[in-house]
């Protein structure tokens, strides 16, 4: 039974649902009063889970009657990757559909939470979708590679967005031509569902943009989002807290490496986190 306006969601295949349970236990931890909704994508797994507490899971045949949810089950249920990224807008549809939820926030099950975050959801109340730009090299000068990747995978992540019920024609939209193509076709100006979003501040009105450089700090983002030591913290650009930390490969092995030191004890904190899972 829904108890909460709020949630946090994300989709995963069994595999990775220890990084999904470690993402909810840091949303659970930083902002409380949140719901964290799961969709497994398999159902064998699913079905001997049980929803409790803040925690709900769904599998694909609860979901099935969801916006376009058939269709884009049918096209995509070959490729795992092409099928978690496609339900994405389908998902939180779902969820803001049933009256329970005015306010949705995605994020990819390699994302942790390390600081409270309840100003994103505050953000929803006078917009109707929130955008999180990668934040990626912004002058050729500073680094060409990074610079141009921006015009080819996308100026905002896909793999964290918010929406409220005012933002479900936005989230129709992004179901529509997940539908129509999800494939990296980068002279046609394609990238799975992420390139698409280029186009959501210009089609819908009350679209935020997340200026809080602590939000997603990622792999690619190390250049225009300097990690600083100031006293004891770790600031980006000096100014912003950490609120989450994208832990993509690339950017473990980069801490690893010692290319990016300053998030090694945020690393550390999130494979704590991890291992109360791996052996379940």
């Amino acid at each position: 039974m829904f108890t909460k306006k709020r949630a946090v969601c994300s989709i995963t295949t069994p595999d990775h649902l220890p990084h999904t349970l470690a993402l909810r236990d840091s949303v659970l931890k930083n902002c409380p009063d949140t719901d964290f909704c799961i969709l497994i994508t398999e159902d064998k797994v699913s079905s001997n889970v049980e929803s409790k507490g803040n925690t709900f899971y769904f599998s694909l045949d609860e979901v099935k009657n969801a916006y376009i949810a058939p269709k884009i089950i049918k096209k995509y249920k070959n490729s795992a990757d092409k099928l978690r990224w496609c339900l994405k807008p389908v998902f939180m549809h779902f969820l803001l559909s049933q009256e329970k939820y005015e306010q949705i926030i995605y994020a990819d099950n390699d994302i942790f939470f390390f600081n409270d975050f309840s100003f994103l959801f505050e953000a929803l109340i006078t917009d109707n979708v929130f955008l999180c730009p990668h934040w990626r090299c912004n002058h050729p000068h500073k680094n060409t590679n990074w610079f141009l990747v921006n015009f080819t995978d996308g100026f905002y992540n896909a793999g964290f967005i918010g929406a409220n019920a005012d933002g479900i024609k936005m989230l129709e939209w992004w179901a529509d031509v997940c539908l129509f193509k999800c494939a990296k076709v980068l002279r046609k100006g394609l990238f799975d569902d992420q390139k698409y979003l280029d186009f959501v501040p210009l089609l819908f009105e009350k679209t935020a943009v997340i200026k809080h450089r602590g939000c997603n700090v990622a792999y690619w983002n190390q250049i225009e989002n300097a990690r600083v030591l100031c006293g004891t913290d770790v600031l980006i650009n000096g100014q912003w807290p950490i609120v989450c930390v994208h832990f993509s490969k690339n950017l473990i092995k980069s801490i690893i490496s010692g290319k990016d030191p300053l998030l090694k004890d945020f690393l550390n904190r999130y494979n704590e986190s991890l291992a109360n899972y791996r052996n379940q």
